[in-house]
């Protein structure tokens, strides 16, 4: 089997995220994807309407969404562009779900295409760690720039948005690893290796946590394979013991983060209970789509958030209890279906959803955003097109 035009389409549209915020509200993979949405709109609700999760999930948030622009009139021209992106990301998680049922290899295109995006980054990413050299789409990051420390952002502007596209990838890489053929295996343990190395120099809490958590599960897994899976794991061990020890001042970076920003617990917990009063007062309808910054920053100037680090909690306060139900709803479908089906991608689907909470809290803001829907869109495509019931 060879194969079709919706792998190469899944190929394509992981490969363009390389161009990561470049465009700003144009970037790429939106671009394409009002395109391949146009263009394949009449195969995109066939496809859609076989599945009443998806339909009820999507029909959901959009209609409510809509209704939310006008839940804060004073900021009624800022929740309307928000809610255009917030239908463009609707878009992503409908093609790749379309895309993915029609294509002949599914998730491997999908893994392709990682393979191929982190084979650019990493690259660079060791450039930019090696030299200092960062593209012109990186930015300030405050308190912590007067460190002077070495980091990379590739082509995101931000290295905490970098990280969190590394790790929404973390799992595929590692699945790839244990199930797929040796030239993935060896391809793929030298990538994990650089991604933690990249990942640790920029400082990521979670994304260190992710990083050990995916080496144990590498060392502990049990392969079919003996002498493969052995190579495997001799591979992993000696490649990370090198790396840690030949790179020691990885962990005064982490340390260093640490001591300047602290773990941040309690202001994340601040983000998310603040507004909360809020919420209530508005009979736990939400502030509406792109509100939490001017709710918070009109009730508590000198707070100074504009979000809430958290995308449950996002959900939550911009399209309220209904939004953030219908996300629980997504979710546990799909997972009750993965336990209860059979299906050689259970496992990856599992990996995907244990990381899928740390993943929802490194960044700041994720509902404007691609990479959360590009990551539910690979949840609910493994859950209801690989699993058999």
């Amino acid at each position: 089997m060879k194969p079709n035009k919706y792998d190469y389409y899944l190929i394509f549209l992981f490969l363009i995220l390389a161009f990561g915020a470049y465009g700003g509200a144009f970037q790429p993979i939106r671009l394409f994807a009002i395109l391949f949405f146009i263009y394949y709109f009449p195969l995109i609700l066939r496809e859609i309407k076989l599945y009443k999760v998806q339909i009820y999930f999507l029909l959901g948030i959009s209609l409510y969404g809509a209704a939310s622009v006008f839940f804060t009139l004073g900021n009624i021209k800022e929740s309307f562009i928000s809610y255009i992106y917030l239908i463009i990301n609707l878009m992503i998680y409908s093609i790749i779900f379309t895309f993915y049922k029609n294509s002949n290899f599914k998730l491997k295109s999908i893994v392709n295409g990682v393979y191929i995006f982190l084979g650019i980054a990493l690259l660079f990413s060791v450039y930019e760690i090696s030299t200092g050299n960062h593209l012109s789409m990186n930015i300030d990051h405050g308190v912590e720039s007067l460190i002077s420390r070495e980091y990379s952002s590739f082509t995101f502007g931000n290295y905490n948005t970098y990280v969190m596209v590394l790790v929404m990838m973390l799992p595929l890489l590692i699945f790839s690893i244990l199930k797929y053929n040796f030239m993935y295996r060896v391809l793929g343990v030298f990538l994990f290796s650089i991604m933690a190395y990249v990942i640790l120099i920029n400082g990521s809490r979670t994304g260190a946590f992710l990083i050990l958590l995916s080496f144990l599960f590498l060392i502990l897994h049990k392969g079919k394979s003996l002498v493969l899976n052995s190579i495997v794991k001799i591979t992993v061990i000696c490649g990370g013991l090198y790396l840690l020890f030949n790179n020691l001042y990885i962990l005064d970076t982490l340390v260093l983060r640490y001591e300047n920003s602290g773990l941040e617990s309690s202001d994340r917990l601040e983000n998310l209970f603040l507004p909360l009063g809020g919420l209530l007062a508005s009979l736990l309808l939400g502030f509406g789509i792109g509100n939490y910054k001017y709710y918070m920053l009109e009730n508590y100037p000198n707070k100074m958030i504009i979000a809430p680090h958290n995308f449950f909690g996002e959900m939550l306060y911009e399209l309220g209890l209904f939004g953030f139900l219908l996300l629980i709803f997504l979710l546990s479908s799909m997972t009750i279906r993965v336990i209860l089906g059979k299906g050689e991608n259970k496992f990856v689907f599992l990996f995907l959803l244990v990381v899928f909470p740390f993943f929802c809290i490194i960044n700041s803001g994720y509902l404007m955003g691609v990479y959360v829907w590009l990551y539910l869109a690979i949840l609910a495509s493994i859950s209801f097109l690989d699993i058999r019931r």
